[in-house]
């Protein structure tokens, strides 16, 4: 218990509720691509960009913002102009933990998140969103609020609803020590324009874009819980998990199933997860 304790700030999990409306964002920039090709000395910049990121977010000063926004602007300007870039895995800013980046298994969305290293125990997160669509390469870059801390995906994972490509998108956002957050979004590629907001969950009086949990991760009882696993999609059964937790962040034993029928996953109950076989997110 003391080792998940002592890692709550970097591991990311939650409370339930389910939400369809997320945090207003300002207005976002759509790009279509131009070409490229070879990245590896742009990736060396922009190391050397963050390692002044991480120096001036321990000896804090005005040159924490000014190279947080100097790594923003260039990994954008980076990805914006360079289709190339979405077959590109970017192994050095991933191998320093700089960048999350995620593909969708039918590699078509893909998805980079970073820390921009402007928080306390409020970590802000940005990402970029790049999708294929008509032989093009797009790109979205959402434009978020100053106190906006957002949050990193985590996962992709591609689901085929109603004979329709959708993805459902696994985030993670850290408020403070002891709250954080997860999420799972839909996503669906329309034409040549991302829908962030595909409505696919349906409780017994609604329909939503995504389910989410905030939680307390000094509530977890069970030493071998995962907080990665507080929301879980299994493929097999095309059914997804969510953790019960009360509105203080308590987390208990018990979970929410949404199971896909035709359209929607349709919320199907509260079942215990404990000393159950579970999968792997």
């Amino acid at each position: 218990m003391k080792s998940i304790l002592q890692l709550s700030c970097f591991v990311f999990v939650l409370s339930i509720f389910a939400c369809n409306n997320a945090p207003e964002k300002k207005q976002e920039n759509v790009v279509v691509h131009k070409p490229s090709a070879d990245f590896s000395s742009d990736e060396a910049k922009l190391l050397k960009i963050s390692s002044k990121v991480s120096y001036y977010a321990i000896n804090y000063s005005d040159s924490l913002a000014y190279f947080s926004n100097q790594f923003k602007d260039q990994f954008t300007q980076l990805i914006t102009s360079n289709p190339a870039t979405f077959d590109d895995d970017f192994k050095m800013l991933k191998d320093s933990n700089i960048c999350f980046i995620n593909t969708s298994q039918d590699g078509k969305l893909k998805i980079y998140s970073w820390d921009d290293g402007t928080g306390g125990s409020m970590r802000y997160f940005r990402n970029i969103y790049q999708w294929k669509a008509n032989g093009k390469v797009f790109t979205k870059v959402p434009q978020y609020a100053d106190d906006d801390a957002a949050g990193f995906c985590k996962a992709i994972f591609s689901v085929s609803i109603n004979n329709q490509p959708y993805y459902l998108v696994l985030n993670n956002s850290i408020y403070s020590g002891r709250s954080l957050e997860q999420s799972i979004d839909a996503f669906k590629i329309e034409g040549d324009n991302l829908n962030d907001s595909a409505k696919v969950f349906k409780t017994k009086t609604k329909e939503l874009s995504n389910l989410k949990v905030d939680y307390d991760p000094f509530t977890i009882e069970d030493e071998n819980k995962q907080p990665s696993e507080m929301i879980e999609y299994n493929d097999s059964t095309k059914t997804v998990y969510v953790t019960v937790t009360d509105k203080e962040g308590k987390v208990f034993g018990k979970r929410l199933k949404y199971q896909l029928k035709d359209k929607f996953f349709e919320y199907e109950g509260i079942e215990d997860w404990k000393g159950k076989s579970r999968p792997n997110p």
